[in-house]
């Protein structure tokens, strides 16, 4: 419930809905002082921070990209309709009208004349009409101006020099509005307050955002102090005003930067409302995890019946009609209990002991995963019995996307199967011997479990509500430029008021020319979206806090052997990163046990599945692979020298094996760039005519590759779907844990040229830069010998060995992939897994002393000296069809796509740019 109505006090309706006497309103109790109205200027926009996290208002250009592709417009009864709270009856609203509107009635004398300023006419009153006429009660808002029905106060817009002094009288009118009575619904808790001087309350660093006015819970006001707390907690619908609609894009993005904070503050929010006013033009807005909405503009001024059935709907609603989880309550202590079923479906409860995971976003939909560690209570409060400990997960999942417990049953499922035929499957004999004795080994009585969470409970909620059905794709709501999404499509609004436009068009011509440009933009489908919780039993550390590198390196050896698991059943993970490779200590026992979480988007591998869906994939930018951030398959033709490093010997494999070579040449994997020889190997047969030798043959190897991919384009057309679309395969997983490695070695380690090195290659983005790109395609080795610290210096060598096992094992899998269209390649990645294997036990073998001494510095968001943490962040919605999988676009597009990335580089500012290496992109994990 809410924490409006978890409260005692003055509440009009209480968690049942029950009528109770309307309370007598803060606005009416408290004085109104004149220091409030005294300012002339326009809302401020700054506000001192605590420096803990970015400030809001410097991600307002991040929070206009990423959110502008995510809205729908449509005619605002159709707003009413379906995203308001409700839609109030006609009747009920001409009754409020009729009891509202004053009337002059008949007078004994003639009314003298209006009189009128300097600044705007100035309506009769009853002070310049005959004492006949009657006294105009406080609650009587509207009036009869000829045929027209007006705001006493508004019957036109007042010309003033500020915001707060023409937008004033909105304060009596929407509270004069909570004084009506609604068919089956009772005065809520809420109540609007004129707030342009005060910032929004927030509990979260950096939250800096400042509101026009806001519908807050009475629970804001204090009594005795006269003073109002304008909280993230406690405001149901934030307000914005601008006086001139050149700055409508302006008010647009404050007023969604204010949502953006509510939605990432207020764990109880599952969708909050926006109201804009730009002169007498008012757009409403909606705001949930699956899309965003937004009216078209209407006048206040000269359709106060649409303005006053509005408030209705906020002022009478319920808390789960403004978007308050009935699920969740906020203690005194701001605690939060959590009521969930159980499979018997009795009630349970958990309450937070603290936050584990909680990152800002700059977008409001997505999944919004936020982590606690909690109790098991015996009751709702802050007195009940604790029951038990573990981990509660909250994450909002597409409709149709498996749950964390279904994901996990369906791997066991698959590895249990699997193992039944250990002897002749595929997979396990493509793996050298070694590999398949341990895979066998962690297969006996459910030893694979280790790896995975142990699920307590779980439970699933409502859907999210869905697009209207009559509603368009609106792009131009926060961007000043718009680069349409196909090609030919004609501009969209420029972002004014479409009232306000200057035009010899007829208006509703004008609008149906709109629609219909906005229509040619491709579109993308918004599914809707479940509420998500899942309780674990393990309390872990992510490998992102581990304190040191030994700890590190050896829980990702570890984690190898989870990927090897999930290869062996036919999953991919499709989104590794330091936030959920976890580590677990046993009770009693030395050491950590990694564990894999996150499997929302786990999938099953299919070279089948190329359809991708509308909704755009999450995933973490500092360790996605190169060819899902490149959204184009690896071929040769992307470099003429894949790899300066030796790959491996060419130790022969059983038949049908993978290779299970050892590194040999100067580039070993072990201390002093010392190779791991062989039994009777001679030390002296490491020579300098050895190391050329390598490099020739790995030349020619490459030579080979781009020779075979030019004979397959010579000799038949490239296959159009193949070429185009990137699945995710298993060795995306596996690339994900090198980019977690090469972060550790050198964002990690207090060293200044290894972070500086960090920040080129591990940034918030979801397209490839030409630093990302590079580190994989071509050696890395002197630039990691230049700027690793001396004790990390061993971690160089293996770290460019591998890069240069995965780009040649990405040449080899997608030409097997051209020849043979979809046909099955899972046995192709037994290769690269074989290859990580020994690379990492290589590594520990020889090195785990030397790292254990190595400290690390935890990720941290605020910390100066370290990398933005890593946050999971969406694709571009340039190509409204990335979810499952990655397509590529044609050498045509490719021109589309420059141009695409030059209007980012113009909407982000000059001020980004400027900011680019010190600034986190808050993305909700």
């Amino acid at each position: 419930m809410s924490e409006a109505t978890s409260s005692q006090g003055n509440a009009a309706a209480g968690p049942s809905g029950a009528q109770q006497p309307r309370p007598t309103t803060p606005i009416e109790n408290r004085a109104v002082t004149a220091a409030r109205h005294e300012s002339n200027k326009s809302t401020p926009r700054t506000i001192r921070s605590n420096g803990k996290y970015t400030k809001l208002t410097e991600l307002r250009d991040e929070i206009a990209y990423h959110m502008d592709g995510e809205f729908v417009e449509c005619p605002v009864e159709e707003f009413i309709q379906h995203y308001l709270p409700f839609e109030p009856t006609d009747k009920d609203l001409e009754d409020y009208i009729t009891k509202a509107t004053y009337t002059l009635g008949t007078p004994i004398e003639s009314a003298a004349p209006p009189v009128t300023n300097a600044t705007r006419p100035v309506r009769a009153t009853t002070a310049t009409m005959a004492s006949s006429h009657p006294q105009r009660r406080e609650d009587q808002i509207l009036e009869w101006v000829g045929n027209d029905l007006r705001f006493v106060d508004y019957n036109e817009l007042p010309v003033t020099p500020s915001e707060a002094t023409t937008y004033r009288g909105l304060e009596t009118i929407i509270n004069a509005i909570g004084r009506a009575a609604v068919t089956a619904h009772t005065r809520n808790n809420f109540h609007y307050y004129a707030c342009s001087d005060t910032p929004i309350r927030s509990e979260t660093g950096g939250s800096n955002n400042r509101i026009d006015g806001c519908i807050i819970s009475n629970d804001c006001f204090a009594s005795q102090e006269r003073k109002v707390d304008v909280r993230t907690t406690g405001i149901a619908v934030a307000f914005e005003f601008k006086l001139k609609s050149a700055r409508t894009i302006e008010n647009n993005l404050q007023v969604v930067s204010a949502n953006v904070q509510l939605m990432n503050d207020d764990v109880r929010r599952k969708f909050t409302y926006g109201v804009t006013v730009v002169d007498e033009m008012v757009t409403l807005w909606y705001h949930g995890r699956s899309h965003s909405a937004v009216s078209e503009p209407f006048s206040f001024v000269k359709n106060p019946q649409l303005f006053i059935k509005t408030m209705m709907s906020f002022l009478f609603a319920t808390d789960v009609e403004l978007g308050y989880d009935p699920t969740i309550t906020r203690l005194q202590d701001n605690r939060l209990v959590f009521t969930m079923t159980d499979e018997q479906g009795s009630l349970i409860h958990y309450r937070t002991v603290r936050g584990l995971s909680d990152y800002r976003s700059c977008n409001i939909t997505g999944r919004m995963t936020r982590v606690w560690e909690v109790e098991k209570v015996s009751e709702p409060n802050e007195t009940g019995n604790v029951l038990s400990r573990g981990v509660l997960k909250d994450v909002w999942l597409d409709e149709s996307a498996l749950t964390e417990r279904q994901v996990q049953e369906a791997i066991f499922k698959a590895i249990e199967a699997r193992s039944s035929t250990f002897k002749t499957n595929k997979v396990a004999q493509k793996l050298g011997p070694t590999i398949r004795k341990d895979l066998k080994n962690t297969l006996k009585k459910e030893r694979y479990k280790k790896f995975f969470l142990t699920i307590l409970a779980d439970w699933q909620g409502e859907l999210s509500k869905i697009v209207s059905p009559v509603a368009w794709r609106r792009h131009d709501l926060l961007l000043a430029e718009v680069v349409p999404e196909t090609e030919g499509a004609e501009p969209l609004h420029s972002g004014v008021s479409v009232d306000r436009v200057t035009s010899n068009v007829p208006r509703e011509t004008r609008l149906e020319q709109e629609r219909t440009a906005r229509k040619k933009v491709q579109e993308r489908v918004f599914h809707p979206k479940r509420q998500y919780r899942v309780v674990f039993q393990e309390l872990c550390v992510t490998v992102g806090h581990l304190p040191t590198l030994g700890e590190v390196m050896n829980l990702l050896n570890q984690t190898l052997g989870a990927l090897r698991l999930l290869y062996f059943a036919g999953w991919v993970h499709r989104d590794l990163s330091t936030g959920n490779v976890m580590a677990y200590e046993h009770g009693g026992q030395a050491g950590w046990q990694a564990k894999l979480c996150d499997l929302e988007y786990a999938k099953q591998y299919s070279t089948t599945d190329n359809v991708p869906s509308g909704d755009p994939k999450m995933g973490t930018p500092y360790f996605m692979a190169v060819e899902i951030l490149k959204n184009k398959p690896l071929l040769p033709a992307d470099t003429t020298q894949a790899s300066t490093a030796p790959v491996t010997a060419a130790a022969e494999p059983g038949e049908g094996e993978a290779r299970e070579g050892k590194v040999v040449g100067g580039h070993g994997l072990g201390d002093g760039g010392e190779g791991k020889k062989s039994d009777g190997e001679d030390d002296d047969s490491e020579d300098d005519d050895s190391e050329d030798e390598d490099g020739e043959a790995d030349a020619e190897r490459d030579r080979q590759l781009i020779s075979q991919y030019q004979s397959i384009a010579r000799t038949k057309p490239i296959p159009t779907q193949q070429l185009k679309t990137v699945i995710h395969n298993f060795q995306h997983d596996v690339e994900s844990l090198w980019w977690i490695s090469l972060y550790t070695a050198t964002a990690r380690i207090e060293h200044s040229p290894s972070q500086q090195y960090a920040k080129k290659i591990f940034q918030h983005r979801t397209d490839l830069w030409d630093d990302r790109g590079e580190c994989l395609l071509h050696s890395i080795l002197d630039d990691l010998q230049t700027c690793l610290r001396q004790d990390v210096q061993k971690m160089a060598t293996v770290l460019d060995v591998l890069r240069g096992h995965l780009v040649e094992q990405y040449h080899t899998i997608n030409l097997e992939r051209l020849k043979n269209g979809s046909a099955d390649d899972t046995e192709l990645f037994a290769e690269i897994h074989q290859q990580f294997y020994f690379a990492f036990q290589t590594q520990i073998e020889q090195n785990s002393k030397d790292y254990a001494a190595i400290a690390l510095i935890q990720e941290k968001t605020g910390d100066k000296r370290f990398l933005p943490a890593p946050q999971r962040r969406k694709r571009a919605r340039s190509v409204p069809r990335d979810d499952d999988d990655y397509r590529l676009e044609s050498d045509d597009d490719e021109e589309d796509e420059s141009g695409d990335e030059k209007a980012k580089r113009k909407v982000k500012g000059v001020k980004r740019a400027k900011n680019a290496d010190k600034q986190a992109v808050g993305v909700e994990k």
